[in-house]
């Protein structure tokens, strides 16, 4: 699985909606607070055949901050037209 990193604020500044759940917010950012993906509406569509409890459940990813894995909470999917350069889920920066 390809991810990309992103902020709260990335997906209002692309014009970006959610069409389960919702996306990250600025709240996201901050160190202490729990890790979350939005994932692409087609990898949503692939990997979970457009379940929506996807939005919810969890996915475990290699932490950007020290060694080891983390758990990563599902928030929203985005839009069907949004590409993020092919790359699913997006996940929150946090800042440290």
């Amino acid at each position: 699985m390809r991810v990309a990193w992103a902020s709260g604020g990335a997906f209002p500044t692309l014009g970006v909606r959610a069409v389960k759940g919702r996306l990250l917010a600025a709240g996201d950012d901050h160190k202490g607070c729990p890790a979350a993906a939005v994932l692409g509406y087609g990898f949503w569509q692939r990997q979970f055949g457009r379940d929506d409890s996807a939005v919810g459940s969890s996915v475990v990813l290699a932490d950007p901050y020290e060694p080891g894995e983390v758990p990563i909470s599902i928030v929203g999917v985005t839009m069907p037209a949004w590409r993020s350069a092919q790359l699913d889920p997006n996940v929150t920066l946090r800042e440290e």
